[in-house]
């Protein structure tokens, strides 16, 4: 039986807004920033793209998406195609195939606990225009976590280590992003349910449901310990 991992389901079952508090609370975070048809946004790890969308269209202004996962890419690409504001490209967050000083503001949501976070931090900063902003939305360890249970939820999201609200601070500020903002830290899950509140093909493979159950038995268990954590800064 061929192997899954959480990022290959979300690909296969074109989940929108698997990251925390869902399309909600990314509509939400949207009102924290200014934006206009002038603006050029970055969706650094924009899944099937919905939220780049979103964008372009609500402020008419031209937005480039990026994904490092090929199925997402390629989703994102083939929803945009007639969409004239939307670039998209399958690129990594932590090698952005962009000129420095180019963004106003670049919008990354439930990405950067999977990468280097350091490196990757370190291109957000460089395309951004100076004074542009960088909004992040990440999985956070909000209570203690058990170290058994902290390497099954690295190891079943492929995240590198599980940060703090803290940690994420001082990784901004070692990145030399000033103004730094918390916007909202609180428990939800890793990953909001309404992110899962779609239609499971009745054909879906037992290996990406498995994935899913799985997904779903973390997430419950350390309900009261994982949630997420906004920030906002600035070049």
């Amino acid at each position: 039986m061929k192997t899954y991992s959480y990022m290959d389901m979300l690909a296969a079952f074109k989940i929108n807004f698997a990251h925390p508090g869902g399309g909600t609370l990314t509509n939400k975070l949207l009102e924290e920033v200014t934006i206009d048809s002038k603006s050029r946004v970055l969706d650094a790890g924009c899944g099937t793209g919905e939220t780049a969308r979103i964008i372009a269209d609500t402020f008419h202004c031209v937005v480039d998406a990026i994904d490092a996962h090929s199925a997402m890419a390629k989703e994102a690409v083939k929803r945009s195609e007639n969409n004239e504001r939307v670039n998209v490209q399958e690129a990594s967050v932590e090698n952005l195939p962009f000129e420095s000083d180019t963004f106003d503001l670049v919008l990354s949501e439930s990405v950067l606990a999977f990468t280097d976070r350091k490196k990757a931090l370190k291109e957000l900063r460089r395309v951004l225009k100076k004074g542009g902003c960088l909004l992040i939305n990440e999985m956070s360890v909000i209570h203690p976590l058990e170290d058994k249970e902290r390497e099954k939820i690295q190891s079943f999201y492929g995240a590198s280590s599980l940060f703090t609200v803290n940690d994420w601070i001082n990784a901004i500020r070692g990145a030399s992003f000033k103004h730094i903002e918390l916007i909202e830290a609180k428990e939800t899950g890793a990953f909001n349910e309404e992110a899962m509140a779609i239609p499971i093909p009745v054909n879906a493979e037992a290996a990406l449901l498995d994935v899913l159950d799985a997904h779903m038995e973390l997430t419950d268990r350390n309900r009261d310990k994982l949630g997420h954590a906004v920030i906002l800064c600035q070049k």
